[in-house]
Order: C-alpha cells, then structure tokens, then sequence
C-alpha cells in the first residue's frame, strides 16, 4: 500500500495531468471554435501551485506524510519572526519550495534542464503585446513589462547553455534567480484575477489572452520542475504548446446553434 505522501504527489499529479489536457471551448454550426475562457488552465495550475509550495517537502519524505508548514514549523527551520505576516510566509514558502528543487536539480543535472526546455522555444517576448495599453496603474505596468524582461532572460539563458558544454541548463544560483524573478510577478499576478479586478473583456483581449497563456506556460514549467524532482512526468510536449488566437473570432451567424463544451486532448 502506498505511504500517504506518495497518494498525496500522485493525487496532486493527476490534477496536473488532466489539466494539460483539458479545454473549454465555444463551438457554433459545428465548424469554429474558440476558447470560452484562457485563464482556466491558469488558475488550476496555479491552485496546484498554491498547494505545493504549502509543504515542507524534505521532511514529508522523510516522514512519509504531507506535513505543511505552519508558524511554529517556519520559525523552527527559518529562523522567522515568530509571528510573520501572512505574505512574509507566503514568499518564505515559496523561497524553499525552490531551494528544496534546486537540491533535487544538484543531484540529476538533466531535471531543470528538461522541465524548462518549453520556455527555450518562446520568441517575440518584446513584442507590443507585452506591454499594456490601458489605464492600469503604473506599477502593475511595470512589472507586467519586468517579467516579460526576465522570462526573455530565462529563455536565451536556455538557449545559450544548449549551445555550449554538455548542453545543460544547470541548476545554478543565478539559474535559480532568474526562475525566482519571474515567479514573483506571476504570483502576484493571481491576485488581479482571483480578487476580481479583472473582468471577462479582460481576459479574452487578444493581447491579455496571450499573455495569460505565457503566464500559464511559465508555471507549468515550475510544476513539471516539481513533479519531476519527485521523479513523475514528464508531461507530453504538445501540453506545452502555446495555444493562442491570432485574430479576434467573428461572432456566430445570425441563427447559428452555438454549444459550449469541454474536450480533451489526447497524449
């Protein structure tokens, strides 16, 4: 019988898995399609992620059961405040979900290379698209801006250790910096859709839409990172494809039969 952290990975696992499968979908006169809402693959990986980074990893394996952190625990290990505040534990959490991958990276140098071979393959990360041209504030521009700096950084670094040595993406302290700096804006980011800033013309403008879908590529790079120091996955390369509308879609025929479904795309 499998140990309780075993069913645990596995059950986080299969969410993962399904997820990269999975599409929402409005179909009319059953010939054209579009997507109904893109911030949905989005959101699920990041509750997956928002799950992960809750637990301290190396003493669940050591034990065999989902521990997650709690004040107490943090002090303990971290050194922290006794009583952080709730976003200090957040950013700690997160900070040693990372250290707790990189150790797993320093011990099989092929894993961060592999789970982060999908941002390798982006190009146009400085194209008009990345910046906002709406009445947003000027920080929240900014950092929209900065991490699409960074994700370009991440991916010609990618690019540049493929071309050089044995060709592998290590798992150094600046590696691991730049991975951290584009993960920060994406983590903040959840916050402008979930606390309900954002609306549905938000996220269905073809320039958010695209943006959106290269923030869900990033963190699904960081849950295949995950599951893969857990030796599970990887996924299949078409789940890491980008899927984006390069024109707006006409609206249905006059008395056309319209029908919203999901589907499932195979391995």
């Amino acid at each position: 019988m499998a140990d309780q952290m075993t069913t645990f990975l596995e059950s986080l696992f299969s969410a993962f898995r399904d997820n990269a499968k999975m599409n929402h979908y409005a179909e009319y006169d059953g010939s054209r399609i579009y997507s109904t809402m893109p911030v949905t693959s989005f959101l699920y990986n990041f509750f997956i992620y928002n799950t992960i980074y809750q637990y301290d990893w190396e003493t669940s394996i050591r034990l065999k059961t989902p521990i997650p952190w709690s004040v107490e625990r943090e002090s303990q290990v971290g050194g922290e405040a006794a009583e952080p505040s709730k976003s200090d534990s957040e950013f700690a959490r997160q900070k040693r979900l990372e250290k707790f991958m990189r150790k797993a990276c320093k011990r099989d140098r092929t894993i961060l290379h592999s789970a982060l071979l999908p941002l390798s393959r982006l190009s146009d990360l400085n194209g008009r698209w990345t910046s906002l041209f709406v009445s947003t504030s000027r920080t929240h521009r900014e950092a929209v801006a900065s991490f699409f700096t960074h994700l370009s950084e991440l991916s010609r670094a990618i690019q540049a250790a493929q071309e050089t040595g044995d060709g592998i993406f290590d798992a150094t302290k600046q590696n691991f910096e730049m991975i951290q700096k584009c993960r920060y804006f994406v983590y903040t980011l959840r916050n402008d859709i979930i606390s309900g800033s954002k609306t549905l013309g938000d996220v269905v403008d073809l320039n958010q839409e695209k943006r959106i879908a290269h923030y869900d590529l990033f963190i699904k790079s960081l849950l295949q990172l995950f599951f893969l120091c857990h030796e599970m996955g990887p996924l299949p390369e078409v789940a890491f494809r980008l899927s984006v509308r390069e024109g707006r879609v006409p609206p249905p025929p006059a008395g056309s039969q319209v029908r919203f479904r999901s589907f499932v795309k195979d391995d």
